[in-house]
């Protein structure tokens, strides 16, 4: 029998009608409650001197001040450029850009959830995506307010991939390239984006995403620095920001930066199990490390292990006739969803907002299945629960459950594939 896919842009208006469960009107409500009390918590940590939005205040008045990017940015791992539109933002009062830039945040989340309700949950009743959206926004809103608190913009820019990815991938390719581009420009991670449209055969829009994100570093790092100064803070970036941050996470005997517990990269989980590097005695990570590998075999280890996931990322994605719309291609787009967890150098607890997509497509493929339900659930929560717990936090508790929510992926997307083998 042949597989059947739906198609959002195919599904008639009448099926997308559906009554609001008064569950559901409870779970809006809750949603919309902690977005409210999050906001005197961003305000009070912003007026205080916050590490984030505050960070990037001070990037601005320092361009303002020097005429170069500041050595100690609180952006310096992004493109030299993502200071520059801080030279204006700064320019408010604090208790204004907190406001303002929390609210933006809270839109931020409506779009994704909007984005991954009406795009990748991949059904023809619109009352099963609401609610497989719904209880995964609820599920990650303790990551959300965490990073909407500290100023972040890691929703802008996965809202934007997102959209931009699935956009580009029905056929919009200038719209969708376009948004993608935006989002390769405010962090790098996007550019997994980028490289995924090139592997599915998307040319033009990957075109359009890598001309808008060079436009917009050339145009701002040019006007802020002239020629000279944006070629000294692009080599600056690339050693120090760029590849220096994985390498000095690999191979840092001492103590470093990114080695803070709420950071649980690959590349510093592994430090954490693998070495000793930078423990100190009594150190919750001293209980979780098993070996004590030397630098090169941990930097050994680690391109190894960024080797397998990259080849298992390419096996799954790789190209096929599916299109914007279809289950595969929404399986493709939560998983590059969670490559971004996989690849990036720091992953700080509140960049877990980027598995939301692919919990929420298990939960609605899952509805059926109580018991797979509960274990998502349950596994997702206690995950959360376990980051009040420095052991737990040490051995990568986030890191894990974003493995096992991609290999839940894969398997209930080969299930179709078997039941019609037998």
């Amino acid at each position: 029998m042949a597989q059947v896919t739906f198609d959002a842009t195919t599904i008639p208006a009448r099926a997308n009608v559906s009554a609001v469960h008064p569950w559901e009107r409870l779970g809006r409500a809750v949603l919309l409650i902690l977005l409210v009390v999050g906001l005197p918590m961003a305000y009070q940590r912003a007026i205080d001197g916050g590490p984030d939005l505050a960070g990037f205040c001070d990037a601005g008045r320092y361009i303002l001040a020097h005429g170069t990017r500041d050595p100690d940015s609180t952006l310096a791992r992004y493109w030299p450029s993502a200071d520059v539109p801080w030279m204006l933002l700064c320019r408010l009062p604090i208790q204004v850009t907190a406001i303002v830039w929390y609210l933006f945040g809270c839109f931020a989340w409506y779009g994704l959830l909007r984005t991954i309700c009406n795009r990748l949950v991949v059904s023809p009743d619109a009352a099963l995506r609401r609610h497989a959206t719904l209880t995964a926004g609820l599920l990650a809103m303790p990551l959300v307010i965490d990073g909407m608190a500290l100023g972040s913009f890691h929703v802008l820019m996965l809202w934007l991939m997102l959209e931009g990815v699935d956009r580009a991938c029905r056929g919009r390719a200038v719209s969708g390239g376009t948004l993608l581009g935006i989002a390769a420009w405010l962090k790098l991670l996007p550019m997994l984006g980028i490289a995924f449209l090139v592997y599915q055969r998307k040319w033009k829009a990957a075109l359009v995403a890598m001309v808008v994100v060079a436009t917009l570093n050339i145009v701002l790092s040019l006007a802020a620095f002239g020629p000279a100064g944006a070629w000294r803070e692009h080599e600056r970036w690339w050693h120090q920001g760029a590849a220096g941050t994985t390498n000095r996470q690999l191979i840092s005997p001492t103590g470093i930066d990114e080695d803070r517990l709420t950071n649980e990269s690959v590349a510093i989980t592994l430090r954490r199990l693998l070495s000793s590097f930078g423990s100190e005695p009594g150190a919750a990570r001293n209980r979780v490390q098993f070996a004590q590998l030397t630098a090169g075999q941990l930097q050994a280890a680690f391109y190894g292990v960024m080797a397998l996931l990259g080849v298992v990322v390419a096996i799954y994605c790789r190209p096929t006739s599916s299109r914007g719309g279809s289950e595969d291609m929404s399986n493709k787009i939560a998983l590059l969803s969670l490559a971004t967890l996989w690849f990036s150098p720091v992953v700080w607890s509140y960049h877990f907002v980027a598995a939301t997509p692919a919990l929420a497509i298990l939960l609605m493929r899952c509805r059926y299945r109580s018991g797979w339900v509960l274990s998502f659930v349950g596994l997702w929560a206690g995950s959360l629960c376990l980051l009040g717990s420095n052991v737990a936090r040490s051995a990568g508790v986030l890191l894990w459950m974003s493995l096992f929510l991609g290999v839940g992926l894969a398997l209930f997307s080969l299930e179709p594939h078997i039941r019609g083998q037998k």
